[in-house]
């Protein structure tokens, strides 16, 4: 975004707004049917943009979905994410082919962010429905904590686009604790591993662990768990690429917890 607003906004005063969605992610895994989460998950963003850009008077929301890039983007599933919305939604790559929007992220410069992105929203369904049917989401969405997405609302935080590079702290990727295989882990001590994954995806490929004391903390309740864990005592985090548990104690070093590492045995 600082990219963007640098190379193509400078002249106008432009705004980030940020919103925790953890909770909001962690009340769709225990309340929405696992085929179901992904069309929902959308609806509830929609839900908190409309929100968000009604304070703002923004009077339009624009996103980059594109026909059957992802199983959300179903013609079905995006007409049902336009009804969570309040106000009216422009895709301009709907009709895009993916190469396109790659030769276009080259030329103005956002593909070298975009290839190393982590997918870090951890709500995709394991088995997705691409044509999900309104009333099964209605219903799915009454068993929804409504008020968890309130919070998540409340909480949003605002940057001028100027200032978005003072909240990024520079790391040198060596100075995270990684332990790279079971063997190596072996030889640690006090040590345990947090298995972050989503329930469905830990129960579908076990996590085995001979020598090492293995937690289950999905990576959405982590954040919320981590200061009541023993700071004498150090914490690796697992997932099946690398991605989230590296997003994830990145986070927690942001917070000042620095018994936290990332494992990439398995």
């Amino acid at each position: 975004c600082h990219h963007l607003w640098q190379a193509y906004g400078r002249s106008h005063r432009v705004h980030f707004f940020s919103v925790p969605f953890e909770g909001v992610v962690a009340e769709l895994q225990r309340s929405i049917p696992d085929g179901l989460i992904g069309v929902v998950l959308k609806r509830m963003m929609m839900r908190a943009s409309s929100r968000i850009a009604a304070r703002a008077r923004i009077p339009i929301l624009v996103t980059g979905d594109a026909i059957a890039q992802v199983s959300s983007q179903s013609l079905t599933n995006l007409a049902l994410i336009d009804e969570a919305s309040d106000l009216p939604i422009l895709r301009p790559l709907v009709a895009e082919d993916k190469q396109d929007i790659i030769d276009t992220a080259r030329r103005i410069g956002t593909a070298p962010f975009a290839e190393v992105m982590p997918e870090v929203c951890g709500a995709i369904s394991q088995r997705p429905n691409t044509q999900a049917q309104r009333s099964r989401v209605v219903a799915a969405e009454q068993r929804f904590d409504f008020g968890v997405l309130e919070t998540a609302i409340e909480q949003v935080t605002l940057t001028r686009s100027e200032r978005l590079l003072e909240q990024v702290a520079p790391r040198d990727p060596a100075s995270l604790f990684v332990v790279q295989s079971e063997q190596a882990l072996a030889r640690e001590t006090n040590v345990s591993v947090i298995d972050i994954r989503p329930d469905a995806e830990r129960d579908s490929t076990p996590l085995t662990l001979r020598r090492v004391e293995c937690l289950e903390i999905p990576f959405y309740e982590l954040q919320a768990q981590a200061e009541s864990l023993p700071a004498d005592r150090r914490y690796l985090l697992y997932c099946d690429q690398g991605v989230m548990s590296r997003m994830q104690v990145l986070h927690l070093l942001d917070r000042g917890l620095t018994h936290f590492g990332i494992y990439r045995g398995a």
